[in-house]
């Protein structure tokens, strides 16, 4: 017969909301919420690590090298995050992860749609250069 009383939080502690110490899950997920709001940093070191293992050195060595700016087109760049200027950690996409540096978040995207492919690049500059207005001949 499954127990139904609550936790100090007033969840329902049936056996399937009990971890395996007989805590509840639900208050367990709160307080992982609650950690990873108050300490996102934490949380991106460790996905950077375990995604491309890069360490915080590695980052901070490509950050100084690059003068907090984007590899591509130069804007300032915030810490790795979430927010629009947040660095991106840019990498071959193979098997390998190899790192190659630093990239605003539409830096990093454009490449990433256009597959890191070097001639679909070229033929979009030429594509683009077309349609550049024209500039009258100096006299």
């Amino acid at each position: 017969m499954e127990t139904r009383e609550q936790c100090k939080r007033g969840h329902l502690r049936t056996s399937k909301n009990r971890d395996s110490e007989g805590r509840c899950k639900d208050c367990k997920l709160e307080r992982g919420d609650v950690w990873r709001k108050e300490h996102p940093e934490s949380i991106l070191a460790s996905a950077r690590k375990h995604k491309y293992g890069a360490s915080k050195e590695q980052v901070k060595t490509m950050w100084a090298e690059q003068q907090g700016k984007c590899a591509v087109c130069g804007v300032d760049l915030l810490p790795l995050g979430r927010k629009t200027n947040s660095a991106c950690l840019d990498h071959v996409h193979d098997t390998s992860k190899r790192l190659r540096g630093l990239l605003c978040k539409a830096c990093n995207q454009a490449l990433g749609l256009f597959k890191d492919n070097i001639c679909s690049l070229e033929k979009a500059i030429e594509y683009l250069k077309k349609f550049l207005p024209t500039r009258p001949a100096s006299a």
